[in-house]
C-alpha cells in the first residue's frame, strides 16, 4: 500500500492531485 504511494509519487507527483484507481482503494 505505502510502497504504491511511494512509487506513485517518485513517479509523477502531479498524480497525487489525480484520483487514482490506488487513492479510491486507500
Amino acid at each position: 500500500m505505502l510502497t504504491c504511494l511511494t512509487d506513485r509519487i517518485l513517479i509523477a507527483p502531479g498524480d497525487w492531485e489525480t484520483p487514482t484507481p490506488e487513492m479510491h482503494h486507500l
